[in-house]
């Protein structure tokens, strides 16, 4: 166990300690790229922050009302709505930007002051192309949790003499503010540690910051102690989130599925066709704007379209998607089977790291592991393109692991208390008593983490274009490649064959959630009955 423990650490640790020595070489002119760097964060911080706040007011609001308000095309919307998760921000602030430049269809509309005039190549634009795209998230986490509040803040309302307003805002709202702070965290760290979209439209975010020191400026130590600062923020969230991400509170948080609501059942209030109305704007921007003028480029230049580089493409994406999975899934695995067979100070650490790396930029992984890779244990210029393809694939589901380990806790917290002193009272090891008594149950919810962590993969740009290997080209790179030097006809297929793949892992997220939730209200109608 305690091998394993050590393999572990060095997994999750091993490139930050990595790039920890590396910084410690000496750096000529630091003043002047500190100044920019620290600019640089600020503006940041400051996009962020705008981004999270839309997408948490936009999310928070769409949940509440596909949640409490009946109208026509209700079940629709509800997947509707999560549709921008399948196109990457950047090609959506690319679309924009062509669709309201002086020569695009939306230029005269613009130059006639019908449509306001929108500067998509700055800050401004930025917010606007990463909170169409984020606000799924949020509204995701508070739509599961609304609906596993039900009625019931309304009915506690209804005894304390408060209106539906201000049940709302006085029972209501503080009930979801672990999930509202979950879904603008998520959002915050997608926004402040883009670089794709950021590197397009010329803004200044932390992974741009890093990426222009390491690779512009040739700064690379200077790039290495802000990520090592980050580290640092990232592990006294670790130490803050030591109380607050037991699995307890997790369950808390996310809602379990399988278990019956607090609640009465859901009883929808009519609305008008404005509600439908207003909840389509934000998947009508995020999605079918940007998917409409895909197609109407992929009808122009279906005829040119490289059937071999897309079939390639494809396979290269899919390889990616299965290594990175079942990366992802080990190393989840023995840090939860590690957490719970030795517990322990070490052992917690390990777990909660895990369970908040992707609070750090993509760029900071991928900087950390090329420093080992380079530097440290791997030499790639010895085992070629193979070793780094398995770099890249390692990179990915170190940064992506918090996908799996996040349910597997929180599926951990729904199984009876007594199953390892059951185990133990059969003179079971820990392995086998871990592997035929809890392991079972939690299929569900690796599978959840697994769609999460294939719906991400094809995400994630970054760490692609940092460290693939030559000759090795997933659909995502190649996106990023054509929206880099805004070829946005040639890049028509590429988007609808990525926004193909993910749509896969997203209704099958879907489908669980409706199915959860159907048995959850059918577990409580059957507790109702029985009182």
């Amino acid at each position: 166990m305690r091998a394993m423990s050590f393999l572990l650490a060095l997994a999750l640790l091993g490139p930050f300690a990595a790039l920890l020595w590396f910084a410690a070489g000496p750096t000529a002119g630091a003043a002047e790229h500190w100044g920019y760097a620290c600019r640089g964060l600020v503006g940041s911080l400051w996009l962020g922050l705008s981004v999270a706040a839309i997408s948490t007011v936009v999310g928070f609001a769409l949940a509440f009302v596909v949640t409490y308000y009946r109208f026509a095309g209700r079940a629709a919307l509800r997947k509707i709505l999560v549709l921008p998760l399948l196109l990457p921000p950047v090609a959506v602030a690319v679309i924009y930007e062509e669709l309201f430049s002086g020569a695009g269809p939306l230029g005269d509309l613009v130059r006639r002051g019908l449509l306001p005039a929108l500067e998509l190549r700055s800050a401004t634009g930025f917010v606007f192309a990463m909170s169409v795209s984020l606000y799924p998230f949020a509204y995701l986490l508070c739509r599961a949790k609304l609906e596993d509040h039900g009625e019931a803040p309304f009915e506690l309302g209804a005894c304390l003499g408060l209106g539906r307003r201000r049940a709302v805002r006085r029972i209501l709202l503080p009930l979801c503010v672990p999930a509202l702070a979950l879904g603008a965290g998520l959002v915050f760290m997608e926004a402040a540690g883009d670089w794709q979209t950021a590197s397009v439209l010329s803004v200044d975010t932390t992974s741009a910051v890093l990426h222009e020191l390491w690779f512009g400026r040739e700064q690379p130590r200077i790039a290495a102690r802000l990520s090592l600062l980050l580290v640092a923020v990232l592990l006294l969230c670790v130490a803050a989130a030591d109380r607050w991400l037991r699995p307890a509170r997790l369950r808390h948080v996310l809602g379990a599925p399988g278990r019956p609501g607090h609640g009465e059942a859901l009883r929808p209030r009519r609305a008008g066709p404005a509600a439908l109305l207003a909840c389509l704007l934000p998947a009508l921007l995020g999605f079918a704007v940007p998917l409409g003028a895909v197609l109407v480029l992929f009808e122009r230049t279906v005829h040119k379209v490289d059937l071999s580089l897309l079939s390639t493409g494809s396979l290269h994406t899919l390889v990616l998607l299965a290594a990175v999975g079942l990366g992802g899934l080990v190393l989840a695995a023995g840090v939860t089977y590690a957490s719970h067979a030795r517990p322990g100070a070490a052992t917690r650490f390990l777990l909660l790291f895990a369970a908040l790396s992707y609070l750090l930029p993509a760029m900071v992984f991928a900087l950390a592991v090329l420093v080992l890779a380079s530097k440290g244990l791997f030499f790639v210029e010895r085992y070629g393109n193979t070793a780094a393809l398995g770099i890249l694939v390692y990179a990915l589901a170190l940064r992506l692991v918090c996908f799996f380990v996040i349910p597997i806790q929180v599926g951990l917290a729904s199984l009876p208390p007594r199953l390892a002193e059951l185990g133990a009272s059969l003179r079971m090891k820990p392995w086998s008593s871990f592997r035929a008594l809890q392991l079972p149950p939690l299929g569900r919810f690796v599978f959840v983490g697994l769609l999460l962590v294939l719906l991400q993969t094809l995400r994630e740009i970054a760490l692609t274009v940092v460290l693939h290997p030559f000759g090795f080209e997933p659909i995502s790179l190649k996106v990023y490649s054509f929206m880099r030097i805004h070829m946005l006809p040639e890049s028509a297929a590429w988007v609808l064959v990525l926004a193909v793949l993910g749509m896969g892992p997203l209704w099958a997220l879907e489908g669980l959630s409706d199915r959860g939730r159907a048995s959850e209200r059918r577990a409580g109608a059957a507790a109702r009955a029985g009182l």
